[in-house]
């Protein structure tokens, strides 16, 4: 997370990104979960997850995002990035 920052911290001064679109979860053990919504709705949605975040945890975030993304975003997790665990997210509305 240390090394995006600079490069997220550019992006936001050059206006490619909107501090809007990024959503954090946190819980009382700090930050459970990040994701970027772009712009773009053909870009996919990667969020990142703390590798001990709870299903209801995932949901949470999952369910922040279905509200906030066009009907046609794509949701990808990846197995380094967050927990494979596709009942949370379906639970959250994803197909």
């Amino acid at each position: 997370m240390a090394k995006r920052l600079p490069v997220l911290r550019g992006n936001i001064e050059a206006g490619r990104v909107r501090l809007e679109n990024i959503l954090i979860l946190r819980s009382e053990r700090g930050v459970e979960g990040t994701a970027l919504l772009s712009a773009a709705p053909h870009v996919p949605v990667f969020p990142r997850f703390h590798p001990g975040v709870t299903p209801d945890a995932l949901t949470v975030l999952a369910r922040a995002l279905r509200e906030r993304a066009e009907p046609e975003r794509v949701l990808l997790l990846q197995d380094d990035q967050a927990p494979l665990n596709r009942e949370a997210v379906e639970a959250a509305g994803w197909r």
